[in-house]
């Protein structure tokens, strides 16, 4: 679980969880410097509960950093968990999410993902109306798996709040240093395996500003890559963020074909999965090349 001032919503989601109907777990929090009231609230839970642990960063060290160590932080602390799920500070979890998703990757050994059918909710914890794509690809071979993820893979900001096999995540890196890094894993994750959805509202998740957590096909695609290299990196984000999507494509074609863990069938389709991420999101490409030009035209200019 990642937390970051979050604190008025954050009693409600440990509640969700704590109250699994299946109780064999650990949550890991890890605060990202909350400067709000979490600390206060986390020790309280953590004095209640032993399940849980609880690390407060002394600095925010990024949205990204912040995930790779909730991930390594709960490794090292159940070396031979078999299951990993991300959570937020903010959403609410049915009793039996982790049940059910269990229960489908126990009955799908092919599946490395199970996510749930999500219900938006706002700030207050109302209904509201978004239109949330639904994806899974749980009975196609991996080359169709592939293409399909590459071509027509959408809803990954719900996906990634899924429950994972370890040995997926460990395979493909652990949410890679990029924006739209939930994207860019479960590229690589769909080589390991496929994507299931369970056809039942099991997740509720907190909308603020209803499109601002969109995927990037909004037409304010800059303003949320800026947004994204703002808190994915807390204001050293690397060049490369500024054209995600070509490196999206080289990160999954580079990663498979040097990579000793995948063979030459796999490296072909890492390299198949990349051409075709290119052709897919070749607006998003020309928008990235545009914004970058007119910015280093911008600063050359006396």
């Amino acid at each position: 679980m990642t937390l970051f001032n979050k604190s008025r919503y954050l009693p409600e989601s440990i509640d969700s969880i704590l109250g699994q109907s299946h109780s064999d777990f650990g949550l890991v929090a890890i605060d990202n410097a909350s400067s709000d009231n979490t600390e206060a609230i986390m020790e309280t839970y953590v004095d209640k509960d032993s399940r849980i642990h609880y690390i407060k960063n002394p600095t925010n060290i990024g949205l990204i950093q912040n995930w790779k160590k909730a991930f390594t932080t709960a490794l090292n602390l159940y070396p031979k968990m078999q299951y990993f799920a991300w959570a937020s500070d903010h959403d609410i979890w049915d009793k039996n999410w982790l049940s059910k998703h269990l229960d489908a990757l126990d009955t799908n050994s092919n599946a490395s993902l199970a996510y749930p059918i999500t219900i938006p909710i706002d700030e207050n914890g109302e209904k509201i109306s978004v239109s949330l794509p639904k994806y899974e690809n749980i009975h196609m071979t991996k080359y169709n798996r592939m293409v399909s993820v590459s071509t027509q893979m959408k809803g990954v900001g719900n996906m990634i709040y899924g429950l994972f096999r370890t040995q997926s995540i460990l395979k493909a890196g652990i949410h890679p240093y990029c924006i739209m890094p939930d994207r860019s894993m479960l590229l690589e994750i769909a080589l390991n395996g496929s994507f299931l959805q369970i056809k039942e509202p099991l997740w509720r998740r907190r909308y603020f500003n209803t499109n601002d957590s969109q995927e990037n096909l909004s037409i304010n695609y800059q303003d949320f890559l800026v947004r994204q290299r703002s808190t994915y990196f807390n204001g050293k984000a690397p060049i490369h963020t500024y054209f995600p999507t070509a490196w999206h494509a080289l990160r999954i074609i580079l990663r498979t074909l040097f990579n000793p863990k995948y063979g030459l069938h796999d490296s072909l389709l890492g390299t198949i999965g990349g051409l075709l991420l290119l052709k897919r999101r070749r607006r998003e490409l020309q928008k990235e090349i545009s914004y970058t030009l007119g910015m280093i035209i911008d600063k050359l200019k006396p």
